[in-house]
């Protein structure tokens, strides 16, 4: 009798702990993108809840059109309770077949990723949960296949999608990252990303310079985008790398000249004067990100200069004239052979600089300048008015002068519109696409959003197949940015109400001590940082998404820079 208690002593001692010590939950719940990221302890939450099926397995299914992103949750918390709710143990997507079920580790709290599908296509996936071991287990065909390889059709082969002399292959260590190294003559070319021997899928992008000392890294992809258009290349070696799921692109090229490493204003503020370095900027290295940055004290009426990269003229860069407040930041693409930057408002005082080389962009904050005094309201003008200039019936409204939102419903039509802070006057008070009287064509759908930068100008948006519907517009005055929707994605609402953040200027402030993460727009984090604050100084112009978890709670913050 001794003997069997001793062996069913031991046989206890040898069962793992978690499969009779936890208690297993009644139910499982996924946040994230299928239910706008309502934790389960909000009232009016959507659940998706995955059922027992009795010994800790549990299984449901989730819907979802756009990206499928999601954290499981074993209780009806919130994000307060990090215990308590799960993401895979590596970070980024994964990549699925159709059919094909995907198992990963779960792991609680803050080092948990999401999970999420990087060639999700839109509809259902089954998900079962085994409590005893921590994974889950995905299966779905809502995904799409991804290519064998991909290739590059441009200038440089006569546009010819059926060329394989210029294809990326997929890399050894990750299958959606692809590379390719090619030798291209002298001259500006451009060319598209094709998957295949036709323009069924193709991504472009925007127009670039490359340096032989510093990559261009991450430059976002846009299907069915401009041609991607390299404006000083010199000839020689040229590698390209694109990541199919995050759709970027980046460049390496040692043949190319450096970077110098400082350039000049010259201007009203120093006589025009080409030998003069009072006005220089440093070069600098952020992980890899070069931009120039520099800070001045610029006597009144004086701001008027060009950007020089070398010792003559014919090194300058050139734009437009512009007015600049403290609450305003003023962007601009650098022209060879533009006319002067010229402020026609400066009062005087210290002036921050910021230039990225790679996309030859300038941004300029009068740090001492008055604040910019905005309207409560601003019109949209356009074809659904016919044009009239002293039509009120499209108003975006603010509550703060720097941030407006309008919904609109739209009839059918060939869409053009631009913006007005006052009505009745064509030439002064326009915000447009462009500083010429022209339009920027954008497509648009309920999978595809628009963001954009605006200027002080003409230039309209043009929606040439706009079929009707809801157009969701957002302004942000002091970023020069806008955005087009067609219907709202529920994330920007995303916040536990004992955790908020507050932006002002560079500077993201919660309340507290938290966990900050940064994310940009194609999903990758740049940047981290534990505390009350996080500065974004540092990161080149684009969207961002600030994500901030503490003992309070999560809260998240997109901002456009």
């Amino acid at each position: 009798m001794k003997t069997i208690c001793f062996l069913m002593a031991a046989a206890a001692l040898a069962m793992p702990a978690a499969a009779w010590a936890e208690e297993m939950p009644e139910e499982l719940y996924v946040v994230g993108t299928p239910n706008f990221w309502m934790t389960p302890d909000y009232p009016d939450a959507e659940l998706v809840v995955l059922g027992s099926e009795g010994d800790g397995i549990y299984k449901g299914t989730v819907s979802c059109q756009d990206m499928l992103e999601f954290k499981i949750f074993s209780a009806k918390c919130g994000w307060d309770k990090p215990e308590e709710y799960w993401g895979r143990s590596e970070h980024g997507a994964i990549v699925m077949s159709p059919g094909v079920a995907t198992e990963l580790d779960l792991v609680s709290g803050y080092d948990g990723y999401n999970i999420s599908i990087g060639n999700w296509k839109g509809g259902s996936a089954d998900l079962s949960v085994d409590w005893n071991t921590k994974k889950i287990t995905i299966l779905t065909d809502a995904v799409s296949e991804i290519p064998e390889t991909l290739r590059l059709a441009g200038t440089m082969n006569d546009w010819n999608v059926s060329d394989t002399s210029y294809l990326l292959q997929p890399r050894e260590d990750v299958s959606t990252i692809y590379e390719g190294t090619f030798d291209l003559p002298a001259g500006e070319f451009e060319f598209k990303i094709v998957t295949a021997d036709n323009w069924d899928e193709n991504y472009g992008g925007s127009a670039f310079s490359l340096f032989g000392d510093a990559d261009l890294k991450d430059m976002p992809l846009d299907e069915g985008g401009d041609n991607l258009r390299c404006l000083n290349w010199v000839g020689g070696k040229l590698t390209v790398t694109v990541d199919y799921i995050y759709k970027s692109i980046s460049f390496h090229s040692p043949d190319q000249p450096a970077l110098p490493a400082q350039i000049r204003l010259v201007g009203a503020m120093n006589d025009w004067n080409l030998e003069d370095d009072t006005y220089k900027i440093e070069k600098t290295d952020n992980f890899g990100y070069i931009s120039y940055n520099g800070n001045f004290n610029i006597p009144e009426g004086q701001l008027e200069f060009k950007v020089l990269y070398g010792d003559t003229w014919d090194d300058a860069l050139g734009g437009y004239a512009f007015e600049l407040w403290s609450n305003r930041a003023f962007n601009a693409t650098m022209m060879s052979g533009g006319d002067n930057f010229s402020c026609t408002n400066w009062e005087g005082g210290q002036l921050f600089v910021y230039i990225n080389p790679f996309y030859n962009q300038l941004s300029l904050t009068g740090i001492d300048q008055p604040a910019f005094q905005q309207e409560e309201v601003i019109y949209l003008i356009g074809s659904p008015q016919d044009w009239n200039i002293n039509s009120s019936d499209m108003k975006l409204v603010s509550k703060d002068g720097d941030y407006y939102t309008g919904s609109f419903e739209i009839e059918p039509q060939d869409l053009y519109f631009r913006f007005y802070t006052q009505l009745g006057d064509w030439e002064n008070n326009s915000i447009g696409a462009q500083v010429e009287d022209s339009p920027i064509d954008i497509v648009l759908d309920e999978n595809n959003p628009f963001s954009g930068d605006w200027v002080w100008g003409k230039g309209s948006w043009h929606m040439a197949d706009w079929a009707g519907g809801i157009l969701d517009v957002e302004l942000d005055m002091k970023n020069n940015t806008v955005k087009f929707t067609t219907k709202p994605t529920g994330i920007d609402n995303v916040s536990d109400d004992a955790l908020s953040l507050r932006r002002d200027g560079d500077m993201v402030t919660a309340g507290s001590d938290v966990r900050f993460a940064v994310y940009d727009a194609a999903g990758r984090k740049v940047a981290e940082k534990s505390g009350s604050s996080i500065s974004l100084s540092t990161l080149r112009g684009g969207v961002y998404v600030v994500v901030a978890e503490g003992a309070e709670g999560r809260a998240i913050l997109k901002i456009a820079r």
